[in-house]
């Protein structure tokens, strides 16, 4: 899924009257995150290409896990349940962080359970290698289908903000 849609995900977990802007941005922050090591390895994929304002393609991105191990370990370890119950957990209660920043990480890895296949199924329990493989690449979608993706999601915000607004 792209980060976009993880973004608008994580803001529709943080829709609650309740919430500060702080923790708003907590939790959208959250969202994100897993997805960390990918935006460092766009930009080299982009550079190492020489793509144009080291903009990867899609296509640069195919064999890359045999070739980059180390940034591939480090996309796998991000979307790894372990890696958000052990230290991600530890870090949201250290720094006293809305708790629902937690289930926005874990979101992001359910919904890319569905939206990686092949190579970059994702291994929920890495270190393990145990991957699973999803049914689309919504990552790697053209940009009409991503926005279309993300009116849905910008629809379903207003709708809980909408019924938000009516149960208080």
């Amino acid at each position: 899924m792209d980060i976009v849609s993880h973004a608008l995900i994580g803001r529709a977990i943080a829709s609650s009257p309740n919430n500060s802007k702080m923790n708003n941005f907590w939790i959208i922050f959250f969202s994100i995150l897993p997805d960390a090591p990918a935006a460092f390895t766009y930009i080299y994929l982009g550079i190492f290409n020489s793509r144009p304002f080291g903009i990867a393609l899609d296509t640069d991105w195919i064999g890359f896990r045999e070739f980059h191990y180390f940034l591939s370990a480090a996309s796998d370890a991000f979307h790894s349940i372990f890696l958000a119950l052990i230290v991600i957990y530890f870090i949201i209660k250290y720094f006293k962080l809305p708790v629902m920043a937690l289930l926005a990480y874990c979101s992001h890895i359910f919904f890319d359970l569905f939206s990686h296949t092949g190579e970059w199924s994702v291994s929920p329990l890495y270190p393990l290698q145990y991957q699973i493989d999803g049914f689309s690449d919504a990552w790697a979608w053209p940009f009409w289908a991503m926005a279309v993706s993300w009116v849905v999601l910008l629809i379903i915000i207003i709708l809980i903000e909408i019924y938000h607004k009516h149960i208080h």
